[in-house]
């Protein structure tokens, strides 16, 4: 797997990145099971970058595929807030 550095931050991504609208409900109707044990092939083969986004709906499919997973993974999450309260809000749905 390739790598490359996340703009000017210190992390380096892979250079493929497991975009998870894919394995979302609004998409394949995949469960969590289902998504997760995707997700987590795609970390064994290397990827450690999840794109993600509230309107999915799949935070738990992303949690699943994470579950116990020792390595390093960046997780890019979006938002249709539009206010600060709002996107506080979104920021901490995502982050359990």
């Amino acid at each position: 797997m390739e790598y490359r550095s996340l703009g000017n931050t210190p992390y380096l991504v892979s250079r493929f990145c497991f975009g998870s609208l894919t394995a979302a409900p609004i998409a394949a109707s995949l469960t969590a099971k289902e998504a997760g044990a995707l997700i987590r092939e795609a970390l064994e083969r290397g990827v450690n970058f999840i794109d993600t986004a509230q309107y999915y709906r799949n935070y738990h499919h992303v949690k699943e595929g994470l579950n116990s997973w020792k390595g390093e993974v960046i997780v890019a999450t979006k938002s249709f807030a539009n206010t600060y309260d709002g996107m506080s809000a979104a920021i901490e749905e995502a982050r359990r």
